[in-house]
């Protein structure tokens, strides 16, 4: 039996390829399978609810146009869930309807960067968390 996923944003796909990830259409698939990529290489597929899922209260927004990065106080980090709420701020950029300041958010780590330039914001994230909301 096959499951039949809606599309992806396509924004999605470009952030998950320029991450350099194959995930797996909305996390339908289960497990980690390995494929061929460009070039020959094998990609290693990584299932979506694999991958962390953090949530916060927005302590600060900025908006370039295409992302928008969100300063977040860590409530909960499900790779790490001994953190005590509130003693970690962490950079996030996601595509999307942002959430207002004051709002806390539950979000999954699609993947993460370090010394990210933001020429738009003339701004350097030393480590950024790409993310999707999660309603």
């Amino acid at each position: 039996m096959s499951v039949r996923c809606p599309p992806r944003p396509a924004t999605l796909a470009i952030l998950a390829s320029w991450l350099g990830l194959a995930l797996g259409a909305c996390g339908c698939e289960s497990g980690a399978v390995g494929e061929r990529g460009p070039g020959g290489v094998v990609v290693e597929r990584i299932d979506l609810r694999e991958r962390a899922v953090l949530e916060g209260e927005v302590v600060e927004r900025l908006d370039t146009g295409g992302y928008v990065y969100l300063r977040l106080s860590i409530i909960h980090d499900s790779a790490a869930p001994w953190l005590t709420p509130h003693t970690q701020l962490r950079w996030v950029a996601l595509d999307g309807e942002p959430p207002g300041l004051g709002e806390r958010v539950r979000a999954r780590s699609l993947g993460r960067r370090s010394r990210v330039w933001e020429p738009r914001l003339e701004r350097d994230f030393e480590v950024l968390e790409y993310v999707a909301l999660l309603r």
